[in-house]
């Protein structure tokens, strides 16, 4: 973890070899959730935790808070969904990913 706090409906904890911490991810899923503050969720969420039980690429986990609406919301959420790892440009040359394709959003 990065020591601070985990935010409901926009921290994700990855496994850190796979995807870095503090970096953002799009997940289209949640976009026009309504959050607590009564506004629509924009999609963006922020890889500041880590996990036990996160291992590989194709893994992470979204925090909903605390609570049996949260507890409701996460339960409904458990299942596939589309991610898209948000990285600076130029991130991918420097790593030497020359066969990565990078999808435009329909």
């Amino acid at each position: 973890s990065l020591g601070c706090r985990p935010i409901a409906m926009r921290t994700v904890a990855v496994d850190p070899r796979v995807i870095p911490r503090r970096t953002k991810l799009f997940i289209r899923e949640t976009v026009g959730m309504r959050l607590a503050d009564g506004s629509i969720h924009d999609g963006y969420w922020y890889a500041s935790d880590t996990g036990g039980a996160i291992k590989g690429a194709n893994r992470f986990d979204t925090f909903w808070g605390a609570g049996a609406e949260a507890r409701a919301i996460a339960g409904g959420m458990s299942a596939r969904g589309t991610a898209f790892v948000l990285l600076p440009i130029g991130v991918l040359d420097r790593l030497g990913a020359a066969n990565v394709t990078t999808p435009a959003y329909p």
